[in-house]
């Protein structure tokens, strides 16, 4: 039975000699039990907790009541969480334990390639844990990225932990019209969800570098460990603390390491799969 290595970008097939022993089978035991709850953890992000509280802040025009007004409808609309608020803490742990996948292979589980794997979790976790905390709240523009990224993740990440599944189930002879299927959303798919969540990460990122970073709807007067913001529009002074320095080190990091090598290196390496399948 060929076992599927369990990698973000790499599909070499570990072959499970005929007299396997106690341990290949515990780890093929292991291997399709992560990945089934990984993917059903997706599949639950999609269709529960991405499209219907995006619509229903956004799009969805409340019944007027006998007594109610337009506006206190919409302060009802805006008290409805973002999608950062809402998912923060799931997404958080979703691609805390996809970590697990970088262990696997340098447990040897898997023949997956652990550089390319940490790279692209790390290019996450970035996003989760550096860059989601300081979205706006009540922005649709940052609620719109989250949209599209949390579709490019949750579709690529179900797609491949079902083709691993797939893969690793069933033999050669038994391999039917949806392995088949997922073979086909595997090579293929990628090619444009990897571009939509790599794009959508770095609308994040430089959506921070606007509103926390620069602030450019403001003027700034700085005062010891604090700034002086006064709202262009409102001639209204507030304070707030200095952007961090380490999240600004952090940025230029993400930009130079992450989209400079990171993202064309995962993209490449899986049109070299592709290449050794069709």
């Amino acid at each position: 039975m060929p076992l599927l290595t369990n990698n973000k970008t790499s599909d070499v097939i570990n072959q499970v000699p005929s007299g396997s022993t106690r341990r290949e089978k515990l780890k093929k035991i292991h291997l399709n039990f992560y990945n089934s709850i990984e993917a059903l953890h997706w599949i639950y992000l999609l269709l529960t907790r991405t499209y219907q509280p995006f619509i229903d802040k956004y799009f969805t025009i409340p019944k007027l009541s006998m007594n109610g007004s337009n506006r206190n409808l919409f302060k009802i609309s805006l008290r409805k969480p973002s999608l950062w608020k809402l998912n923060s803490f799931y997404l958080k742990t979703l691609e805390s334990s996809a970590l697990l996948e970088s262990l696997h292979s340098y447990l040897g589980l898997t023949n997956s390639p652990i550089s390319t794997n940490i790279g692209q979790t790390l290019g996450r976790l970035f996003i989760m844990f550096f860059i989601g905390d300081d979205l706006p709240d009540n922005d649709f523009i940052s609620d719109s990225l989250l949209l599209f990224l949390q579709t490019s993740w949750a579709l690529a990440d179900i797609i491949r932990f079902l083709y691993y599944i797939s893969q690793s189930v069933c033999s050669k002879e038994k391999k039917g019209r949806i392995s088949s299927l997922l073979k086909w959303l595997r090579y293929n798919g990628f090619l444009v969800l990897y571009p939509v969540g790599m794009l959508s990460e770095i609308g994040l990122v430089l959506r921070v570098i606007v509103t926390k970073w620069l602030d450019v709807n403001t003027k700034v007067k700085r005062t010891n460990s604090k700034v002086e913001l006064v709202d262009s529009s409102t001639k209204r002074s507030k304070k707030r603390e200095v952007y961090p320095l380490y999240k600004k080190i952090l940025i230029i990091f993400f930009f130079i390491f992450i989209v400079g090598y990171g993202y064309p290196s995962v993209f490449l390496h899986m049109i070299r799969q592709r290449r050794k399948q069709y």
